[in-house]
């Protein structure tokens, strides 16, 4: 056999079995998604660490995706996407993101509530997932495991809330949405909630004033999916050590969420997105 075409079957086989498996993980939960009430974090006086919330019992557990589907079918969750505003802290000095989370859960749950949702959307019986507070800062093993079902959390979120306010980083570097939109876990993240649910209560807050702005096909196009270019340096970093995952694992979780895509078939930004798959997957794939 030509050593070319050889070359080529295994580069093709890698491949079906790198996506096979992305397929079977997709929708699968190798952590538990961790939360904590809308009331609860609204109480916070800064943001505080997985290990701290867990300690004084402040988190609600959901081992397995069963767990995480009868949860739902009484309580509402909000995923909070941001960069981080300092190496080894979410927050800067000011409080300006927990400021920012605090105001978007409370609209984001009364805008969604309005819509008729439901007891599940009330305030009493909504739940949000943000990084510090849900994945754990202390032990390595766990934070990669929680990382990689960073598409699962994503994807079962009822409201999905980009927060993005003017604010000054540690390194004194602005941050806001263009920074935001220039990481590459934020675009993963971003990339997990389209596939599974297009633009069904995606928002940014980003404007500094309090206003909640939906993401729509007409402003989707300003949103990066190119996840393997985003920035995954050690400023923007979104957990307190700077070893992130290789990219080949990266690659797989990416590519997983693509698995997610049937859940929201038919609209409109999931058609937008297969036009443009070739362009989201990692160089030299």
């Amino acid at each position: 056999m030509d050593r070319r075409v050889q070359l080529e079957e295994e580069r093709t086989s890698r491949i079906h079995k790198t996506v096979e498996k992305a397929v079977r993980g997709a929708g699968k939960l190798v952590h538990p998604m961790v939360l904590i009430s809308a009331d609860a974090f609204s109480k916070l006086e800064q943001l505080t660490s997985y290990e701290e919330l867990r300690n004084t019992r402040k988190l609600v557990f959901l081992d397995t995706e069963e767990a995480l589907a009868m949860f739902k079918a009484d309580n509402s969750i909000i995923f909070l996407s941001h960069q981080w505003l300092a190496w080894g802290f979410p927050d800067n000095a000011t409080k300006t993101h927990l400021n920012a989370m605090k105001r978007a859960i409370k609209t984001a749950s009364a805008r969604v509530g309005a819509k008729g949702a439901g007891s599940r959307c009330a305030w009493e019986n909504t739940y949000v997932w943000v990084d510090y507070c849900s994945i754990a800062q202390d032990h390595r093993g766990m934070q990669m495991l929680a990382v990689s079902s960073l598409p699962v959390y994503s994807a079962s979120a009822d409201i999905f809330v980009i927060i993005a306010p003017p604010a000054e980083h540690q390194s004194s570097r602005r941050c806001d949405l263009q920074s935001y939109n220039a990481r590459g876990w934020c675009r993963a993240e971003m990339l997990a909630k389209i596939c599974s649910s297009g633009l069904e209560n995606f928002f940014i807050f980003a404007s500094g004033e309090g206003d909640l702005e939906p993401v729509t096909e007409d402003t989707l196009p300003s949103l990066s999916m190119f996840v393997f270019e985003g920035d995954r340096g050690r400023e923007t970093y979104p957990y307190p050590r700077p070893r992130g995952p290789d990219s080949s694992t990266a690659a797989l979780r990416t590519q997983g969420c693509f698995a997610l895509m049937p859940r929201a078939e038919g609209t409109h930004e999931i058609a937008y997105l297969w036009d443009r798959v070739s362009l989201v997957r990692p160089r030299g794939h």
